[in-house]
């Protein structure tokens, strides 16, 4: 192979060592994003409780479930006539 198979080698070597560099710190960033994205939901959560907007004893993933549950239910079936949905 010689000089070209050198060359792929050390660039190979070097593609690994820059991947997995750039694969931690995404992990990491992951991480600092999820952990914010919680602590923002947790923030509107509380929020919303103080206003009276959603319940006390309700919580967050109990409400998005009974939300998409609602969506499938709805058609949305919008009649230009009569300018109304309609609810199955």
């Amino acid at each position: 192979m010689g000089f070209w198979g050198s060359v792929w080698s050390g660039i190979t070597s070097v593609a690994k060592s820059v991947g997995g560099f750039f694969s931690e710190k995404a992990k990491e960033f992951l991480k600092v994003g999820m952990e914010t994205f919680n602590l923002i939901v947790k923030v509107v959560e509380n929020v919303a409780k103080a206003l009276g907007i959603i319940k006390p004893e309700d919580d967050s993933e109990d409400l998005g479930d009974r939300a998409m549950r609602a969506d499938k239910k709805i058609e949305g079936i919008f009649d230009s006539t009569k300018r109304v949905y309609r609810v199955s």
